[in-house]
């Protein structure tokens, strides 16, 4: 009997056009392509509807075959499917597999899935509820993207990617928290999330990609974790109600316009590890009345804060001028009203230093010194953890040695950070 159903879909698949057979076998109102003893649900001829549950395993004509995917456009565009049960021996969640469910109101990943392809459940706008299985490494480019209804999301630590524009459209989305193996955030993953106001980004995250959190104009603060090294093109552009960023010492690329059109920041400090301070990247930020720029900047690319005309302190902690790449690296405003603070011997450098000189207003200023290891001219818990990380990786570019040495025993050891936790205690006795 088993050889004669095999014979009978070799003379199906014989007699009629590839295109028309959509399934191997047909199982209880569910479709399946079968694979040795592995079999896939797929599409079929018909669209499903209501509530499915789909088995972990079935047996037809003596052989037992195992549920271990669901296919490609499985349930894709089945917008009465209410509910569906996935079982504990499915693996992968294919391309596309619940495309436009827009009836489905929950689902549970279990923790047997590694893998959620590209478009799994785009489109899923009435999803209020998701369960992402402990077992899942990676979620696929446009997984949940338009999932509006979507609130809340907890990514596993499972996870070490979140794919393009994978969550992009979620404007229900409040809360975000990333579970600490994720190492990219890929382009557009949580761009147009408009109704998110926080997001927790592990430690684990090295990569900020283009347009990441673009357009989540309810976000109001964010903490980058000094995992970072690279914040891409426009990955924080548009969040219009972000008022506060902290941006640490581990990133050395900042992306042209990552954080234009950001029109609620009102202060920024560009840490010591960057080099280059893009194009366009705070453009637009109209609220922006202060800004640092850490001691290893060489140069600002063109329009690097065009349009930013609240600006009132401009601090340099470099005794070198950067090189400005064109006049409106700042505004005309900014140049007229804005207090240009730099290192007390070097303001004669900014004063003969191209665009520099524009500033009407140029002061110097002084370290804090012992201490002040970041060179912010303040004593402060950034001070202890750019200390932590020098005597743990050894790189000096990013501080001052001699302010380093808060003992001052010649040397700059351990010690040092035990007395300048002592120091800031002391002063806020």
């Amino acid at each position: 009997m088993k050889h004669l159903f095999k014979l009978s879909l070799l003379l199906l698949a014989l007699l009629l056009p590839a295109t028309a057979i959509a399934y191997d076998v047909e199982v209880n109102g569910i479709y399946y392509y079968i694979n040795g003893s592995e079999a896939t649900v797929t599409n079929g001829l018909r669209k499903y509807s209501g509530n499915v549950v789909i088995p972990e395993a079935f047996t037809l004509y003596g052989t037992t075959y195992t549920v271990t995917s669901i296919g490609d456009d499985a349930f894709g565009g089945c917008s009465d499917l209410t509910s569906v049960t996935i079982p504990n021996s499915v693996i992968t969640i294919w391309s596309d597999a619940f495309y436009y469910c827009t009836g489905l109101t929950s689902i549970d990943i279990p923790n047997s899935v590694t893998t959620i392809d590209s478009g799994a459940f785009e489109g899923c706008r009435g999803l209020s509820s998701v369960t992402i299985g402990n077992s899942v490494t990676t979620i696929g480019g446009r997984a949940f993207r338009f999932c509006r209804g979507l609130t809340s999301l907890d990514i596993p630590n499972s996870v070490t990617y979140i794919g393009e524009q994978a969550f992009r459209g979620c404007s229900g989305l409040t809360s975000v928290i990333i579970g600490n193996s994720v190492t990219t955030i890929d382009r557009g993953a949580f761009s147009d999330c408009r109704g998110l106001t926080s997001v927790t980004i592990p430690n684990s995250v090295t990569t900020i990609g283009e347009g990441a959190f673009s357009s989540c104009s309810g976000l109001t603060s964010l903490d980058i974790p000094n995992s970072v090294t690279e914040i891409d093109y426009g990955a924080f552009a548009y969040c219009t109600a972000l008022t506060s960023v902290t941006i640490p010492n581990s990133v050395s690329t900042i992306g042209d316009y990552a954080f234009s059109y950001c029109s609620g920041l009102t202060s920024v400090t560009i840490p010591n590890s960057v080099t280059t301070i893009s194009h366009m990247v705070f453009s637009w930020c109209t609220s922006l009345t202060s800004v640092t720029i850490g001691k290893s900047v060489t140069s600002i690319d063109s329009g690097a804060f065009y349009d930013c005309d609240s600006l009132e302190t401009v601090k340099c902690l470099g005794s070198f001028p950067p090189v400005m790449a064109s006049i409106d690296c700042f505004t005309e405003t900014a140049y007229n009203n804005a207090t240009l603070l730099v290192p007390s011997n070097s303001i004669e450098a900014y004063q003969n230093t191209a665009y520099w000189y524009m500033f009407s207003h140029i002061e110097g200023w002084v370290s804090a010194g012992r201490g002040d290891i970041d060179g912010d001219d303040l004593v402060n818990i950034s001070d202890v953890t750019t200390l932590i990380d020098y005597l743990l990786s050894g790189n000096s570019s990013n501080i001052l040695l001699d302010n380093a040495d808060v003992d001052d025993d010649g040397i700059v050891t351990i010690a040092d950070v035990t007395a300048l936790i002592d120091k800031l205690l002391t002063s806020n006795d």
